[in-house]
């Protein structure tokens, strides 16, 4: 963002019933993707080394799950659904009522350790949606590993 790149770099954590993966991600403009990427992997390998969690970020984190949690049940498809995914997950009956004191109960030193253990600089996938003949080269020369082209129906594409 501070580099004009984005309005909006966002990541967080997905949880899935047998998995889950920490992702980030930025709409950026084609000709801006390779310095985009080079600015996430050095933000995601400071905050697991040299650049951990500040006070700020971490409140600021906290707060807003606390305070978000009730607009998950402002429509009655918000409701079924928190509620789905304690049936889905076979959490305990009390799940959602003790969701604001497992928030409030996490440190900041427990979320660096945890993130610590999901983000692993050295072992990403980098997806990059757009036009390949303008953004393409730039990527490319990052040397980030195996490409693999797909068509805009994630079909596989041979380049």
């Amino acid at each position: 963002e501070d580099k004009g790149y984005t309005y909006g770099a966002r990541s967080g954590v997905t949880n899935q019933k047998h998995s889950g993966y920490y992702r980030a991600s930025a709409s950026v403009k084609a000709n801006t993707t390779a310095p985009s990427i080079v600015e996430f992997l050095k933000e995601l390998g400071g905050i697991t080394k040299d650049n951990p969690i500040t006070a700020k970020e971490f409140q600021n984190a906290q707060g807003s799950m606390l305070q978000g949690f009730p607009a998950y049940f402002e429509k009655s498809s918000g409701v079924l659904r928190r509620y789905a995914s304690v049936d889905a997950y076979k959490r305990p009956d009390n799940w959602l009522q003790e969701y604001n004191n497992r928030v409030s109960g996490v440190t900041m030193e427990h979320a660096q350790a945890e993130l610590n253990t999901l983000i692993n600089i050295d072992n990403l996938v980098v997806v990059v949606v757009g036009d390949w003949k303008i953004a393409g080269e730039a990527v490319a020369a990052l040397n980030l590993g195996k490409v693999v082209y797909l068509d805009h129906n994630a079909k596989p594409v041979t380049r």
